[in-house]
Order: C-alpha cells, then sequence, then structure tokens
C-alpha cells in the first residue's frame, strides 16, 4: 500500500547534516511499530520511521515516531505533532519516488532527494516558505 513511501525512507536512513541541523533517520524495529500503532488503534501497520534532530546553532533535540497503516493510504499515524507533544495524523503524497510532501494543518513539509546522499527540505506555513535546507548525507 505505502511501497513509494517505504522505499523513500529506506533511501533515506541515515544521518543527514547541514549547518543548521543534524537529522537521524531509522525505519523502526517491530516493538516501536507496535507502540506507536497502539496510539493510534491501528491494526494493520506497515512501516514506521524514528527521526531524531538535533541543532547545530541552539541547544535543542528532539525526536519523531511515525508509522503507516495498509488500511490508511496517504495518512501517516505520529506520536507528536509540529509543536507539541500530543499524537498527530499528517497527510502525505509522494510526488514522484524522490519527492514527498507531508501536511498538517497550516504546516507542509517538503523533502526532495536530489540523490541517495543529497536532499532538499522545505517547511511552509500556510503556504509560505518559512526554511529551505541543504543536507548532505554522512558517510556509510
Amino acid at each position: 500500500m505505502h511501497d513509494n513511501l517505504h522505499q523513500f525512507w529506506r533511501r533515506s536512513e541515515g544521518i543527514w547534516f547541514s549547518k543548521l541541523v543534524n537529522v537521524t533517520v531509522r525505519l523502526l524495529p517491530q516493538t516501536e511499530l507496535l507502540a506507536i500503532s497502539q496510539k493510534h488503534l491501528l491494526e494493520q501497520p506497515e512501516f514506521g520511521v524514528r527521526m531524531s534532530w538535533e541543532y547545530n546553532t541552539k541547544q535543542q533535540s528532539g525526536q519523531m515516531f511515525w508509522c503507516v497503516d495498509t488500511a490508511y493510504p496517504g495518512l501517516i499515524f505520529a506520536d507528536r505533532s509540529m509543536l507539541e507533544n500530543i499524537p498527530q495524523i499528517f497527510d502525505y503524497q509522494m510526488l514522484s519516488d524522490r519527492h514527498l510532501v507531508i501536511t498538517a494543518d497550516k504546516y507542509s513539509e517538503t523533502f526532495l532527494l536530489d540523490s541517495d546522499r543529497r536532499r532538499l527540505r522545505e517547511l511552509r506555513v500556510e503556504g509560505k516558505l518559512i526554511r529551505r535546507l541543504w543536507e548532505n548525507k554522512f558517510g556509510d
């Protein structure tokens, strides 16, 4: 059901770095996948992702866990929202095998894989570009 999204995140696994932030992307092991799916009462979780980040310009870090479920195409079930530590559901759209857009309320985040080692991330609020960030993947 979510094959293109799964392939996108498999290609994205690893550590991405920029001047602003370091982001680690990992697919969830089964135990963590079940934990997040239980928060949303999901019955057919396919896979999940853990994203953690650490800013280089300030003392701030965080993480987010999310998963997708066979019964809900186009939706991502997260353990937290963009701003609060409460569960949230995001919409997603794969524009191509390298181009992902995730939205929730007035927020939109775009991921564009330029290659398996370089990507562009853009954050928009109500359509207005807030941040554009090129990230490079740390060597495997």
